[in-house]
């Protein structure tokens, strides 16, 4: 008789610990619809269910606090697997760049962005000295290989211009953590994280909201490996929401442990 499929751990943990779990959201984020995300996900990504319970929780707390929908589909935010210089694998918020141009339409002082990859066949142009300008136009019948993309933020007062080539693509996600994996977006929207490593680095040179540097700082840290450089989440650098988080990550990390094994 065939064994019925074993709920994942993780997910054991997050639901056994749910009344514990649900004080320690954030206002305005809602559990049920949480656990349907992660589900989803994990059925997605199966490697997901080796992470550990706390990380993938609250990844998807944080995707729900910055008003950031999680998948492919909607090339706003991914949750992806990778291990610490710890050795313990876990989950990670990573934005595509929907999220990221959503994210800095908070900032007052930007007007517009846009992001574009360009293919071999394209018309391509542009100058980044005193007379700066791009010009663009897609091949629509025949176009190559990408060969570069680009990045514009326009100001009250300003354009801001990115260009990366080939290379500097191709840096950016051999330093991401599991790009390789066939999970990884990097794999599944490629073009996409094209454009999404093009508005990160004009990001860099533009006014930002606190939750694009939060973000963006986040991801830095965990593609160093480093899970002890994730700063805090929006809203956690008073001693409420801190002790907010710690309550979360000690009842999933608890019951997670107590929690090994089969599902009842």
């Amino acid at each position: 008789m065939a064994k019925a499929k074993e709920t994942p751990n993780v997910l054991v943990a997050i639901e056994r610990a749910e009344t514990t779990l649900i004080r320690a959201l954030p206002k305005g984020v809602d559990f049920e619809r949480l656990v349907s995300q992660i589900k989803l996900e994990l059925y997605r990504n199966s490697e997901l269910a080796d992470c550990d319970a706390a990380s993938l929780f609250w990844s998807f707390v944080h995707a729900a606090e910055l008003g950031l929908n999680i998948g492919a589909s909607h090339q706003e935010a991914y949750v992806v697997p990778f291990k610490s210089k710890g050795g313990v694998k876990r989950a990670q918020l990573i934005t595509g760049y929907r999220g990221l141009e959503k994210l800095a339409y908070q900032h007052p002082s930007v007007v517009a962005i846009d992001a574009q990859v360009v293919h071999q066949g394209d018309v391509f142009d542009f100058d980044l000295g005193t007379n700066k300008f791009i010009t663009f136009k897609p091949n629509l019948t025949e176009r190559g290989n990408v060969v570069a993309a680009f990045a514009m933020v326009k100001l009250k007062d300003a354009w801001i211009l990115e260009v990366l080539t080939t290379v500097d693509l191709e840096r950016t996600r051999d330093r991401a953590m599991g790009s390789r994996s066939t999970a990884s977006p990097w794999a599944t929207d490629y073009e996409a994280m094209c454009r999404k490593t093009a508005i990160r680095r004009v990001l860099s040179r533009v006014p930002r909201s606190t939750a694009v540097d939060r973000l963006l700082a986040g991801e830095t840290a965990a593609e160093l490996g480093d899970d002890s450089l994730v700063p805090p989440l929006p809203g956690e650098g008073r001693p409420e929401p801190q002790s907010r988080k710690d309550a979360l990550t000690a009842a999933v990390v608890g019951i997670a442990s107590a929690g090994d094994g089969e599902a009842d």
